[in-house]
């Protein structure tokens, strides 16, 4: 089954390893090179820190000084993480619930999903990636210590701890980990009595590292937000805390997750669905369906309360809508099979024709969705990647001997007038900040000063770059 949905996920997604570097990724990989080394390495020590995601930093820089400004190499990482992230979600899955088959099945709807187009097309989306390998990585380990009411050793804590500390540093969505901790605690351990001695009792056993990210997640949050942190007084991040928020955020996504348009859902209607849950939940009394209903509620709420983000910050959220949808499926297919057809009990994980039945036919149900819905696919190129790749082409080809503090003039190009992006593609492909560019399109009012020299200039015809041999 690995090998089939790893050829699952590579035939939808194949063409993401060949697309061009985005406006997000010469930014970030900017940003990341200009970095003093230090300052990275420390900020990815600890989750105090106001640095921008220092691990997303962190794999921009590394990859830059091995692989240079060439993009394949940083698409084939990312791909290795979103194959490892499957994996994760089908030990997740079997941690929760025993069942092999309820984890296969959760592997595959959650392995790839049409409307995450960005993850597939734009490393600017790694700290979502890679927050979900550590997040996942930190709660498996959580689930797997404490699903059987074991106590942490020391080697078992400092592992949790440190993936913790590491999907901090990837993206905010990891601040929900305290809270989501907490529920599993009371979902499957809860107090053996509710007066005040079971209570305490229960507070202070075995828990030291729980205790321990509920205290530093929330200071690790206030550095990210304070006046030093990465968004301050920036408005995208500025939080609405309101039910009138949740539902405005919560809407589009919801219907994206059901491959339905943005604007499918109403407010009632999405609370129609959580009220169904919510039911499965009472009428099943199934635990991890339980857990999975906090997870989805849980797990947005970092980006539920600030200006409307597109479905990528869905990725991590998602793993819990699949986990329900194949849990619910085998409950149906056993129902089915005692009490319509009236067949024995199937063996335990073995993977006879029945299980191999119901899991053809999601695939193929996935594949019916998936190929009829309109969201936009690989044909859409962003347009700062075509931008992007048209410049990098032009400069090695005729600007190949640009010296080191040299200058270049770009007379018109495709870029929007006040992006930074050029910039950054000629300083990051020649290795040199000192680089100077000068662009007619950013202020045609008051073009170069008569007499400034440059050592390359380049003509946009509307399609191409052109050099000035004059």
């Amino acid at each position: 089954m690995v090998l089939v949905i790893t050829t699952w996920f590579l035939s939808h997604t194949w063409r993401g390893l060949l697309v061009y570097f985005h406006g997000d990724d010469t930014m970030n990989m900017y940003r990341a090179w200009a970095l003093p080394a230090s300052r990275l390495l420390v900020s990815n020590l600890t989750p105090f820190t106001a640095e921008y995601r220092p691990l997303g930093a962190l794999f921009y820089r590394l990859l830059y000084a091995v692989a240079g400004f060439n993009p394949l190499p940083f698409r084939i990482v990312c791909y290795c993480f979103l194959l490892f992230n499957i994996w994760l979600t089908y030990r997740f899955a079997k941690l929760l619930t025993g069942s092999t088959e309820i984890a296969v099945l959760t592997a595959l709807i959650g392995s790839y999903h049409r409307h995450f187009m960005d993850l597939y097309q734009n490393d600017g989306t790694v700290y979502d990636i890679l927050c979900f390998t550590f997040f996942y990585s930190a709660l498996a380990t959580y689930v797997n210590v404490r699903r059987t009411g074991q106590a942490f050793t020391m080697g078992q804590a400092l592992r949790f701890l440190g993936l913790s500390v590491l999907a901090l540093n990837s993206k905010e969505m990891a601040a929900t980990l305290p809270v989501v901790l907490w529920a599993f605690e009371l979902i499957y351990w809860r107090p053996p009595s509710w007066t005040s001695r079971g209570v305490l009792g229960w507070l202070g056993s075995r828990k030291y590292p729980l205790w321990i990210t509920t205290l530093a997640v929330p200071l690790a949050v206030a550095v990210k937000r304070s006046s030093a942190g990465p968004f301050a007084n920036n408005p995208e991040y500025t939080p609405t805390a309101s039910l009138h928020q949740f539902f405005v955020t919560t809407k589009p996504w919801l219907a994206q997750v059901l491959f339905l348009p943005e604007n499918a859902l109403n407010t009632a209607m999405v609370f129609l669905v959580f009220a169904l849950l919510l039911a499965i939940v009472i009428v099943t009394r199934q635990k991890h369906l339980g857990f999975c209903l906090v997870l989805m509620l849980v797990l947005p709420l970092p980006v539920n309360f600030i200006a409307l983000r597109n479905f990528f910050v869905m990725y991590i959220p998602l793993v819990p809508w699949a986990l329900t949808t194949a849990s619910l499926l085998v409950a149906g297919r056993e129902y089915l099979w005692k009490a319509v057809w009236h067949r024995g009990p199937l063996r335990n994980d073995v993977w006879e024709p029945e299980r191999i039945g119901l899991f053809a036919i999601v695939a193929l149900g996935l594949f019916s969705v998936q190929s009829r819905d309109p969201y936009r696919s690989f044909d859409q190129v962003d347009p700062t990647q075509t931008a992007n790749q048209l410049l990098k082409s032009a400069l090695t080809e005729s600007c190949a001997g640009l010296r080191a503090g040299g200058k270049v003039l770009l007379r018109g190009d495709p870029f929007d007038r006040d992006v930074w992006d050029p910039l950054f593609v000629v300083r990051l492909l020649f290795h040199d900040e000192g680089i100077d560019l000068d662009r007619t399109k950013t202020a045609p009012e008051r073009p170069p000063a008569p007499g400034r020299r440059y050592d390359c200039t380049l003509d946009f015809d509307g399609s191409r770059f052109h050099a000035d041999r004059a």
